[in-house]
């Protein structure tokens, strides 16, 4: 094991961070001798990930970044391959790659892993420009899909010979034993407009004209909320779409639901269809960018493509056509499509039982935490 700095943001307690400390964690019970080789320069850290690090006994240098231009992670990482004989930069998302890389070109020597978890898909001008620096300076770049791959290669013209593909690893979630509600929906997340939002209350328009008796449960918060509210009740929904914002009992609303909504425009993989997986609740999710590589479409759920304009503008300039492997414009699912699907699959529960319990077996052995561990671990040494 070769001793490594991993620099990222650690402010916020969202998918990234707390699969970084899951790696850890999972370290610190398999081999814990490698956690002293374990280096971490923290952007902002959080008094959770302070604490949850420092029992771990990995090494901990917090960051306090003040603004875009601020250099002080750049002097105080310097500093810290010096005093520690560090031998790995390993940068995660756009602010850590971008720091590492600037790093790089000081430590040529320095062996430099980038992980891409989302973050490429957003940048534009400034931003596109450093992330062309970071993929230029990285020995090694993992993917979290083959999505994130394909547009790192056709976007930025990341040399395919870099790029490693690595799955997230999510820790095996206990079933809950609670009774699926035959009628009910679900969606989880941010509520922007990547996620295309707007397309689950012109679904529900559709369903409760063929049954008046469904229901969406809508947990999540973000700057579309307001509008989706406004919208639900404009088309006489409000008592069939429920708002529960952000919750801490999500496991339990996905293990109550028969269906998972995912109409995403944008979605580097799609955590929340493996955590509803977990629940044995299928998803119905658009087919594009990495949601397919989390669905086996008719098996452990269903998709559908990625055609309507609902929005005028988005911020994302490119997504991941994944069967062509190609960039294409960000598009919405149609919400008849997704509501002819649902009502295809609660048509037949004891189909729906299956698929999720196949959904289940399926996630649990491809982005298992075992071998997400296995695989970066094996490029630390």
């Amino acid at each position: 094991m070769k001793k490594t700095l991993h620099i990222m943001s650690l402010s916020r307690n969202a998918g990234l961070e707390i699969m970084f400390l899951n790696y850890l964690k999972y370290m610190k019970q398999k081999n814990p001798e490698y956690i002293s080789f374990q280096y971490v320069l923290g952007l902002n850290i959080s008094d959770y990930f302070k604490k949850e690090l420092n029992k771990l006994g990995v090494n901990v240098y917090n960051c306090k970044k003040t603004s875009k231009f601020d250099i002080s992670p750049i002097k105080l990482a310097n500093q810290i391959i010096k005093k520690e004989n560090i031998e790995i930069i390993y940068g995660q998302n756009f602010i850590g790659n971008v720091i590492a890389s600037f790093i790089k070109i000081r430590h040529k020597e320095l062996k430099l892993i980038c992980h891409e978890h989302g973050t490429s898909w957003n940048v534009k001008n400034v931003t596109s420009l450093l992330t062309k620096l970071w993929i230029s300076k990285a020995d090694i770049i993992i993917g979290n899909s083959k999505a994130a791959g394909i547009l790192l290669k056709n976007r930025f013209k990341a040399p395919e010979n870099k790029i490693k593909i690595i799955y997230n690893g999510v820790p095996k979630q206990d079933l809950i034993k609670e009774k699926k509600n035959k009628k009910r929906l679900l969606f989880a997340g941010r509520l922007d407009i990547v996620k295309s939002p707007h397309t689950l209350i012109y679904m529900m328009s559709y369903l409760i004209k063929k049954d008046p008796y469904i229901d969406l449960i809508i947990l999540g918060e973000g700057p579309c909320e307001q509008s989706l509210q406004d919208l639900s009740i404009k088309l006489n929904l409000d008592s069939n779409i429920h708002f529960k914002g952000n919750v801490n009992n999500v496991n339990e609303y996905m293990a109550s639901s028969m269906l998972l909504i995912l109409p995403s425009m944008r979605e580097a993989l799609g955590n929340v269809t493996i955590e509803a997986a977990f629940q044995e609740t299928p998803t119905i999710g658009t087919n594009i960018d990495g949601i397919p590589e989390t669905i086996k479409d008719g098996i452990t759920g269903a998709l559908v493509e990625a055609e309507y304009k609902l929005y005028k503008k988005t911020p994302t300039k490119k997504v991941v056509n994944l069967t062509e492997s190609s960039l294409q414009k960000p598009l919405s699912p149609s919400a008849k499509k997704i509501a002819d699907k649902v009502l295809e699959l609660l048509s037949d529960y004891e189909d729906v039982v299956t698929m999720g319990r196949n959904a289940r077996e399926f996630v649990s052995g491809k982005f298992s935490m075992n071998n997400y561990y296995e695989n970066i671990t094996k490029l630390l040494k």
